[in-house]
Parts: C-alpha cells; structure tokens; sequence
C-alpha cells in the first residue's frame, strides 16, 4: 500500500510510504528489478527504511 505526502516545510519535497507485511517481503522488494530499474532514473531519492508495529 501507497501513500503520497507532501512535506508541510517544504512542499516541493514529495514522500512515497509504501506498508509491508513483514521485513522479508521489504527486504525483496528493495532485491526487485522493478524497483532498480525505477531507482535508475535518477527521479527520487530512497532515503531509509523503518520497521514499524500496528497500533491496535
């Protein structure tokens, strides 16, 4: 799942937060071509990645 964001400090910096179901399905799609190929444009930054738990 996506969301898109625009930063309130800087509305020209954009954040794509893409939700995983676990660290392995994270740690593949970071290994997909899909997403290399994607990272070779050269059109955004991946900056860091979070573990994070469900509030319930």
């Amino acid at each position: 799942m996506f969301e898109i964001k625009r930063l309130k400090e800087d509305p020209s910096v954009i954040v794509l937060w893409e939700c995983f179901k676990n660290e392995e399905t994270f740690n593949k799609n970071l290994k997909s071509q899909h997403l290399k190929s994607f990272l070779k444009l050269d059109l955004v930054e991946f900056e860091k990645g979070y573990l994070t738990d469900n509030i319930d």
